[in-house]
């Protein structure tokens, strides 16, 4: 699974939970957010889709969804969607 990670305050808070994503296996790519719709698309054209989202404050729009779910690696989760 390849997992997009941008909520800043999950990866600037020591814990846990480092160990259990590291111990996952997942392929993770780490950006700061918070995230513009632009950005977001950006990440998921240039990496060939995420089957996760991780994120905070990242604008989570149809546009960005729509560009999960037409990549190659489809969009399976995302922990916090806003409306578009």
């Amino acid at each position: 699974m390849k997992i997009l990670l941008t909520t800043t305050s999950y990866q600037d808070t020591p814990g846990k939970h480092h160990d259990v994503l590291a111990q996952s296996k997942f392929e993770v790519v780490r950006a700061r957010g918070p995230l513009q719709e632009s950005a977001m698309i950006d990440l998921i054209k240039s990496n060939g889709g995420f089957d996760g989202l991780l994120n905070g404050d990242d604008l989570i729009t149809a546009k960005v969804i729509d560009a999960a779910l037409a990549r190659p690696t489809k969009l399976k989760a995302s922990p916090n969607t806003a409306s578009a």
